[in-house]
C-alpha cells in the first residue's frame, strides 16, 4: 500500500452551490468530482460506501428543489457527455447521461432522427431529464423513450439493464436512488417539424380551453388576470415546414433568449417575496407581449 486514495486520480471541478434560478443557494462553491468514464463512477461510489458517505451525482440543476444537494460527496456528469452511437436502421441512439439535449438534438437531426418529446430548456442533461420524468407536450415523458442503461448500484456493481428486465422501470424515473446512470439506449424517431400558436387569454378561461382540448401547455402569470395558451402541432404537409416559410420572427420568448434575462428578475423576487407580483407583470408584459398568435419556425426537432 503507498498510501494513496483509490480516488486520487478522479478530476474535480469547481461547483457554485445555487440551483438555475438562483431561488436555491447553499452559499459559496465546493470542489466535487468529475468522473469520466463508468470506471471512474465505480471507484467513487465504492469509495463513498467504504466510508459511509452519500454521493449525490449533480447535473445542471434545472430543478426547483434542493435535492441536487449534498453536504458529503457530489460528482458531475459534465465530462460524461459522449454519443456513442447512432443508429437509423434501428431507430435509436447510445450516449452518456452527462450530454445536454441540445447536443443531442443537433447530433441526431444530422443523422434524420429525433427525440419523440423533450422539454423545451436545451440545456437540460439527458440524465437529468431522464430521472426526473421531463417531458413535452403530447407524448409520455422522455424516459418512456429509455429501452437500456447502464446503473452503477449504490454498491458499486454495473448493471446491465435492457427490455424485458422488470428493473427498467423503476430505473426510468429513479431520482438518483438506484444509483448513477453511466450509459443510456433511447428509442428515436424520424425527424419532424412543428409549429407553436400562443395565445394570451384570461386565466380564469384556462380550465374550459383544456377540457376541449385546444392547449399543449399554459403559461400562468401569477398575480396576474392574464395567462399564454399555447399550442404545439406537428407539421404534416412538407411544403410548411420552417425552410419553405422563410426566415423565423425574433425569438423574443424562447427559453434560451429569456434565460439570459430572467434569473436577475427571479432573484429580487426570492430575496424579497413581496415583489412576486410585480415580476409575474414584467414577464408577462415584457417576454409575452404579443396577444395573438404566432408560429415558431424554428427548424429543429419536437421540443415543447
Amino acid at each position: 500500500m503507498n498510501g494513496t486514495s483509490p480516488i486520487e486520480d478522479i478530476p474535480r471541478e469547481r461547483l457554485r452551490l445555487v440551483d438555475w434560478s438562483g431561488f436555491t443557494d447553499f452559499g459559496g462553491e465546493a470542489e466535487v468530482f468529475a468522473p469520466r468514464n463508468e470506471s471512474d463512477i465505480v471507484r467513487l461510489v465504492r469509495y463513498c460506501r467504504s466510508q459511509n458517505a452519500k454521493l449525490r451525482a449533480v447535473a445542471l440543476r434545472t430543478s426547483w428543489n434542493a435535492l441536487w444537494y449534498s453536504p458529503d460527496v457530489m460528482m458531475l456528469t459534465s465530462q460524461l457527455n459522449a454519443i456513442k452511437e447512432i443508429d437509423p436502421n434501428n431507430h435509436t441512439v447510445t450516449c452518456e447521461p452527462g450530454i445536454t439535449l441540445g447536443e443531442l438534438h443537433q447530433a441526431l437531426w444530422k443523422k434524420g432522427l429525433a427525440l419523440e418529446t423533450a422539454p423545451a430548456p436545451p440545456w437540460v442533461t439527458l440524465g437529468g431529464a431522464l430521472s426526473t420524468g421531463s417531458h413535452g407536450s403530447g407524448p409520455p415523458s422522455i424516459s418512456s423513450s429509455m429501452i437500456g442503461c447502464r446503473l452503477v448500484t449504490g454498491e458499486g456493481e454495473v448493471l446491465d439493464i435492457r427490455e424485458g428486465d422488470e428493473r427498467l422501470d423503476a430505473v426510468r424515473l429513479s431520482l438518483g436512488m438506484l444509483g448513477v446512470i453511466s450509459l443510456v439506449t433511447l428509442l428515436v424517431v424520424d425527424t419532424f417539424y412543428v409549429k407553436l400558436s400562443q395565445t394570451r387569454i384570461p386565466t380564469r378561461d384556462w380550465k374550459r380551453f383544456l377540457s376541449e382540448g385546444e392547449m399543449s401547455y399554459l403559461l400562468w402569470f401569477a398575480h396576474t388576470d392574464s395567462s399564454l395558451m399555447a399550442r404545439v402541432d406537428i407539421i404534416p404537409n412538407p411544403e410548411q415546414t420552417p425552410t419553405a416559410l422563410g426566415p423565423p420572427p425574433p425569438q423574443t420568448n424562447s427559453v434560451e433568449f429569456m434565460s439570459k434575462y430572467i434569473r436577475g428578475v427571479n432573484e429580487v423576487a426570492n430575496i424579497h417575496p413581496w415583489t412576486f407580483p410585480a415580476r409575474s407583470g414584467y414577464i408577462k408584459d415584457v417576454f409575452f407581449s404579443r396577444g395573438g398568435s404566432h408560429r415558431a419556425r424554428a427548424r429543429r426537432p419536437h421540443v415543447v
